[in-house]
């Protein structure tokens, strides 16, 4: 009798801990309710824009309260997120090898009666469906000279626009496809691009280079023959964004390449320094005539005194003497020898005076699969300079 009622005890205390436990484990609390009724199943298929295929193997991420989540695309190109917050917006981002990356912000409204999200997405494919976009880049480094100057090592940006193509929304797509210019200033970039096409817009940087050209002097300085032309590399940049291009100088006035002076100072009251022009040199680069336009004054009088030939670009042994009259002015000049190798016709020392630049920014440029498009990229004369000349 007693061993009885001993067994029956030790039968009936584990029954009643077992139904307590389980009790505790499914009461179903109101703030479970309340908690599972502000949580969403979210989930992203994402497509191939131009096949409309589903892409595998997608990294996709969110962040949920601070913390990173990431979830891989199967080969329907779907990834699910379980239990994401509703009623507050996240970032996205979805990257897949060979395709444009997508970057957006999701919000998910606080609609109580539906379980799950699912949100597509287009992305484009970056080694199909491509359009070529090829070309030069030139600029005017060296305005001395009448042949532009390719620029190597440049960048060549193009900008994908975001819009709706071809029906299907592309708004989340960001990218940049860079090429840059060899040293023949040649440049080729492939730009993804499906169905009716897309846009771009192409554009390149500015810069600032360091410009070869002749002046006749820097704002503030005496004028000629107190200051002397010259050439100089003058720090200029070059700018898409500026509507208009700096002119050679900045008054476009004539630098002339040969030059005259002599080897006199004047003096006395009312002394002058005369101005002379080389007005004429032969095809074979003789000097054969000086014209005056300022015979100056307070020149030693009746005398010959020595002329000098500046050339900025090239030629020697001209041998060449002025005549001083009574009143110390210069009246005429003897060439006993005009030289060889000047510049002919004693031209503009400056070849490029303001020239317009070309396709520094080109908007909402439409490519299609297939196209071959040549762009060519004319940096011009340059927007502004380090040094004001004249």
């Amino acid at each position: 009798m007693k061993i009885y009622r001993k067994f029956k005890m030790t039968l009936v205390v584990p029954i009643c801990i077992t139904l307590l436990v389980t009790s505790c484990k499914d009461k179903f609390t109101e703030e479970d309710l309340l908690n599972a009724q502000q949580t969403i199943d979210y989930s992203v298929v994402l497509k191939d824009v131009a096949t409309l295929l589903g892409i595998e193997g997608a990294t996709v991420s969110i962040v949920q309260n601070g913390v990173e989540l990431t979830a891989t695309t199967n080969a329907l190109g779907v990834a699910t997120f379980e239990r994401i917050s509703i009623g507050n917006g996240f970032p996205l981002t979805i990257t897949a090898t060979d395709y444009a990356t997508i970057n957006s912000n999701v919000f998910i409204f606080a609609d109580y009666r539906q379980a799950e999200e699912t949100e597509f997405f287009y992305t484009l494919s970056q080694t199909n469906e491509l359009a070529t976009v090829r070309g030069i880049v030139e600029i005017e480094t060296d305005v001395t000279n009448q042949v532009r100057e390719v620029l190597g090592s440049a960048d060549v940006r193009a900008v994908f626009v975001p819009s709706s193509y071809n029906n299907l929304d592309l708004f989340n797509i960001n990218f940049t496809i860079t090429a840059t210019t060899a040293a023949d200033g040649t440049y080729s970039m492939d730009l993804p691009t499906f169905g009716d096409g897309v846009e771009y817009n192409i554009f390149v940087n500015d810069i600032e280079v360091a410009q070869t050209i002749a002046y006749s002097r820097e704002q503030g300085q005496p004028l000629f023959p107190a200051t002397l032309p010259q050439v100089a590399d003058i720090p200029t940049v070059f700018s898409s964004s500026s509507p208009n291009d700096i002119p050679s100088i900045s008054t476009s006035g004539f630098v002339p390449s040969v030059f005259a002076t002599v080897n006199a100072t004047p003096s006395g009251a009312g002394a002058q320094a005369a101005v002379f022009d080389v007005g004429g040199i032969s095809a074979a680069g003789a000097i054969t005539f000086i014209g005056i336009n300022n015979a100056g004054l307070g020149y030693a009088a009746s005398t010959t005194v020595p002329v000098t030939i500046t050339s900025l670009f090239g030629g020697s042994g001209a041998v060449i003497t002025a005549n001083t009259g009574a009143g110390g002015q210069i009246l005429s000049f003897n060439i006993t020898n005009g030289g060889t190798g000047y510049p002919a016709g004693n031209p503009d020392a400056n070849f490029n005076f303001a020239t317009s630049s070309q396709n520094l920014s080109r908007s909402n440029e439409l490519v299609r699969p297939g196209d071959i498009r040549v762009i060519d990229i004319y940096y011009g004369t340059g927007t502004s300079r380090t040094l004001d000349i004249l």
